[in-house]
């Protein structure tokens, strides 16, 4: 289930009833097995993607009670929580989660990028863009030109714009799209859009 949620996340599926068989999977599970914490870390998610705020607020309360020292998990929560907008909380388990895996995924300074973009910290930003090196996701170019953008750096701006439309073609096209399914909060999508814009990528939508 949490790999099929993923196919959604990255933009491989771009219709939400992918996340149909994610979610019986997760009640599958549960009913098997009630206090598996990655079960409930599922269905979370899947009602994160769909933006039932609520019940997703429930099953990573859940989750986090569940094994709060499995540091992959405690990340996964940590982002979701700072996605929504529950800065404070969130800042704190990915700090710890980064404390329990000291050679944590690049992909856990997506948060701390995040926190310092939202707050105009541009350079700050950008330093933990850089720390992302995950050449695949197209997550890494993206805060990367939104970062140099705002800046005002053109020309390293335009390559990593150059970078993430190799990694997806249409961006400009579903950019937003995409942006939302993780940013979540329009008010963190409409920052990351400004940036790019400033990059020199208009996005349709």
């Amino acid at each position: 289930g949490y790999l099929l949620i993923a196919t959604y996340m990255y933009g491989y599926k771009d219709s939400e009833a992918v996340l149909e068989r994610p979610e019986a999977l997760g009640r599958r599970a549960l009913a098997l097995y009630p206090n598996l914490q990655l079960a409930h870390l599922v269905m979370g998610v899947v009602s994160f993607f769909r933006f039932h705020r609520e019940p997703y607020l429930v099953e990573l309360d859940q989750a986090l009670q569940l094994n709060p020292n499995h540091g992959f998990h405690v990340a996964s929560i940590a982002f979701q929580l700072c996605m929504a907008g529950e800065w404070e909380r969130g800042l704190k388990l990915m700090e710890k989660a980064m404390r329990l895996n000291p050679h944590h995924p690049g992909a856990y300074h997506v948060v701390p990028f995040m926190n310092h973009y939202r707050l105009g910290e541009y350079d700050l930003a950008l330093n933990e863009a850089l720390r992302l090196n995950t050449s695949g996701f197209f997550w890494d170019p993206l805060i990367r030109a939104a970062a140099l953008g705002q800046l005002g750096r053109q020309a390293a701006a335009k390559k990593a714009v150059d970078e993430l439309l190799a990694l997806v073609t249409d961006f400009g096209r579903r950019g937003r799209r995409l942006i939302r399914r993780v940013a979540y909060l329009d008010e963190h999508v409409d920052v990351l859009v400004e940036g790019l814009s400033k990059a020199v990528l208009e996005l349709v939508g």
